[in-house]
């Protein structure tokens, strides 16, 4: 896998630099193939392209990826390049879209917008280090509320969160604010520390200090 990345935070946006809960997501996606397999799936805030990639290679059917940073978006764009994935940015089905590939697209997507216009369809919606501000929470939950099955929009999409635990407080509060919303939430952190496969080159990611949490809404 290779990654073009702002080694510092004054090369460029957040997004271009690779965070240590993306890299413990994709473990966990090529370790656990069979969960994203022939699913449509939606990553929010994809930054440098990490978990597409890995998306990519496991066989989603599609994937889409969104970030809210244009120069991100750019940044990931050229990422999937130098992984030999065509992104179909226009969505006009000229990227990797050939029959039993899998499709990738890139777009700008404001989380408040997300929100507000309703429902992603996706069958998997995952995300890393998106806890950053508790301010963001309310937002995020209404977007994992809102997540439908494309082929059964009575039924939400399956939420997977990493998340690098900085402050106890904010996920505690998401937490709380997810199980008020109806969300049911699952810690399968230990399943993330346990996936098979390692990025033995990333000497300084502490697995035990990112958590993964499983989320879903009841049917409508």
């Amino acid at each position: 896998m290779t990654l073009h990345l702002a080694l510092n935070l004054f090369e460029g946006s957040t997004g271009c630099h690779e965070w240590e809960a993306g890299f413990f997501l994709a473990e966990f996606v090529l370790g656990n193939p069979g969960k994203f397999r022939g699913k449509r799936c939606c990553e929010l805030g994809a930054g440098a392209g990490v978990v597409g990639v890995a998306l990519h290679r496991v066989g989603a059917k599609s994937v889409e990826l969104t970030d809210g940073d244009a120069a991100t978006v750019r940044n990931l764009e050229r990422n999937l390049g130098l992984n030999g994935i065509r992104c179909d940015a226009a969505g006009d089905g000229s990227g990797s879209s050939s029959p039993g590939r899998c499709r990738v697209s890139c777009q700008v997507l404001s989380w408040e917008e997300a929100a507000a216009q309703g429902a992603l369809s996706c069958d998997v919606l995952v995300g890393s280090d998106l806890l950053y501000d508790p301010a963001v929470i309310p937002t995020l939950v209404e977007i994992f509320r809102g997540a439908r099955k494309p082929r059964a929009a009575a039924e939400g999409a399956e939420v997977w969160l990493a998340t690098a635990v900085r402050n106890e407080a904010t996920l505690d509060a998401f937490e709380a604010a997810a199980a008020k919303a109806g969300l049911v939430v699952r810690d399968a952190s230990k399943d993330g520390a346990e996936s098979p496969v390692r990025f033995h080159h990333h000497l300084t990611l502490q697995r035990d200090k990112v958590r993964l949490h499983c989320i879903t809404a009841p049917p409508r």
